[in-house]
Formats: structure tokens, C-alpha cells, sequence
């Protein structure tokens, strides 16, 4: 389970007095006990992702907020810390896969335009979640549909 491989790890990072991962797994770990217990839910891979990826989305808003405030070293933090979370997600679709399965979405639910666009994001993140960003899928799915 991946909630095990991350408790293993952030056990491994207090041995080698890693402090920087010692801090994002710990982070990694009240997070997901945390959303576990709010859902009465067990430690799922599903909620270890869902959690993984809102603490991936946190990190770059500090980061992009870093960056524009000239504090490269907080910037560059939040950079690292974004390298550890990213190690327990899933492998992240490519742009050509993507690009597949929005196309397969749009012929199983007959979308034609940018009217549909809302069914078409729900119906193609339901498949990629954990797996891609909002962000990219929304774009995607907006050149598609307008271009």
C-alpha cells in the first residue's frame, strides 16, 4: 500500500537524519491520517492520492508566490518538497495519452462544442484523476473543443 511506503520512508528519513523529507513525509502522513478520519475512511491508495495531490497543488501556489515575491530560497523549498510528494503518485499521463482518452470521451458522450465542456471535463477526470492536472485537461479539452 502506498501509505506504507510512505510511513517506511519517512522512518528510513529520521535513521539518515534527512530533515527536509523527515518534514514533507511527516506532512504526507498527518495529511492523509487526517483526510482518513474526516472520510471514516480506511488508508487507501485512493485517499493517499486524492491527498498527495492537494499538497502538490499547495506547494506550487507557495512556490508561484515565492517566486514573485524575489525569495528564491522558499521557492526553491517548496521545488524539493514537490520532488518527494511526486515520488507516491501514480505515473502522470502524456500529452499524447491524454489527448487519446479526452478524443474517446468526446465520441462516448457525442460532444460537439464548447457547450459540452463541462460534461466532457467531468466525464475525462473521473478517468485521468491522480494522474494529470485539472489544469492540463481543462486546456486540453478547451483547444479541443473550440479548435
Amino acid at each position: 500500500m502506498l501509505y506504507d511506503d510512505i510511513n517506511s520512508d519517512f522512518m528510513q528519513a529520521i535513521k539518515a537524519r534527512d530533515d527536509v523529507k523527515k518534514d514533507v513525509l511527516g506532512i504526507i502522513k498527518s495529511e492523509i491520517e487526517y483526510e482518513a478520519k474526516q472520510k471514516k475512511d480506511k488508508l487507501s491508495d485512493k485517499t493517499v492520492v486524492t491527498v498527495l495531490n492537494r499538497l502538490i497543488k499547495s506547494c506550487r501556489q507557495a512556490h508561484d508566490v515565492y517566486k514573485r515575491k524575489a525569495q528564491p530560497e522558499l521557492a526553491d523549498n517548496e521545488l524539493k518538497e514537490i520532488k518527494i510528494i511526486e515520488k507516491y503518485l501514480p505515473e502522470q499521463l502524456s500529452l499524447t495519452e491524454l489527448k487519446e482518452i479526452i478524443q474517446d470521451k468526446i465520441n462516448e458522450i457525442g460532444a460537439k462544442g464548447p457547450k459540452d465542456m463541462g460534461r466532457l471535463m467531468s466525464v475525462v477526470m473521473k478517468d485521468v484523476k491522480g494522474r494529470t492536472e485539472g489544469k492540463v485537461v481543462n486546456s486540453l479539452v478547451r483547444d479541443i473543443l473550440t479548435g
